[in-house]
Formats: C-alpha cells, structure tokens, sequence
C-alpha cells in the first residue's frame, strides 16, 4: 500500500490594514496598505509557520493580503502565488463606505449578507450565495477552539489550534 502524503490547506486572513483601524469596508480597493501593527502581526504570524513545510502560498490579488503573503513566504522560504479566486468580496456602494454609516442605513449588512437578504444584492454588495463553498469541518483531538468575549462581543479566535509540528501529520 502506498504511503498518503499529507498536505495541509492553511487560511490565513490579511494583517492588520488601514481600512480595519478606520473601520470601513474596502473590499478590492487598491492601494490599503498593512499598519505597523500589520506588518509586526504578519511577522509574528510568518514565525509561527515557519516550522511547517508550507511549499507554496496562494494569495488574493488584494494588497493587504499579497503584502502579508510576502512577509509569511519569508520565513516560510515558500512561492506566493496570486490567485484571482481568492479575491475579496466585491462590495457594491457598499465600497469605503465607514461602517457606521452603512449600518445606520441598511442596520447589520454582515448579518444579512449570511441570511441572504435582498438589500445586499440590491446594493450591489457579492451574495454569501454566491461565494460560499461546501466543506466538512474536521476537529482534532487535543486541538483548540477557542472564542474571546470582548467588550460584550464574541469572535471565533482558533479552530483546530494546536502545537505547529503536528500540522505536519495526519489527525
């Protein structure tokens, strides 16, 4: 029987951008560009992988993200590909927009855009219908999952988080 190679897919989102500190939607608009915490997040981030056999790293075209891809493929020695696939949403009217504004106008868009609601197409806003893919969620043994409350809110902060050598094996 032969021996599987094991390969992993490793989603990692942009570093900290301009547009995350002012809290507006960018979606494709070129020319954001990492903060300095975005570039120290990235680093940190491209350490922390640098262990894993990474052979190739597949970027968004979108800048913040092919500018954290670069810093990741350093200490990772690892090829960045840009793969217009992996684009950010197009974001309609809904384009640097602050967030405020777009949720005293139409109230939680990112809620919507999950429920399918009328007002995202109609804004020219990409449907959740339109981006999503299948996928079946596998949970390792001895991994972490975990979700911070801050300031009366939840995040999704790690699934399957665990020590970087057992990525190189199979669950």
């Amino acid at each position: 029987m032969a021996k599987q190679i094991l390969k992993l897919i490793i989603f990692l989102r942009h570093a900290q951008a301009e547009n995350n500190t002012k809290k507006i939607l960018a979606g494709r608009t070129p020319g954001i560009k990492l903060t300095e915490k975005g570039t120290a997040q990235a680093e940190s981030i491209g350490k922390f992988l640098s262990s894993l056999k990474i052979s190739k790293i597949y970027s968004s075209p979108v800048e913040r993200a092919k500018t954290t891809a670069d810093i990741v493929s350093k200490h990772c020695n690892a090829e960045v590909v840009t793969d217009e696939r992996l684009n950010e949403l197009d974001m309609g009217k809904f384009t640097m927009m602050p967030y405020e504004e777009i949720f005293a106008m139409h109230g939680n868009v990112f809620l919507k855009f999950y429920d399918g609601n009328p007002a995202i197409k109609e804004n020219g806003v990409e449907t959740f219908d339109e981006v999503k893919k299948l996928f079946e969620l596998i949970i390792a043994n001895a991994s972490l999952t975990i979700v911070k409350h801050y300031d009366g809110k939840f995040s999704l902060t790690a699934i399957n988080a665990m020590d970087p050598e057992r990525y190189n094996h199979t669950f």
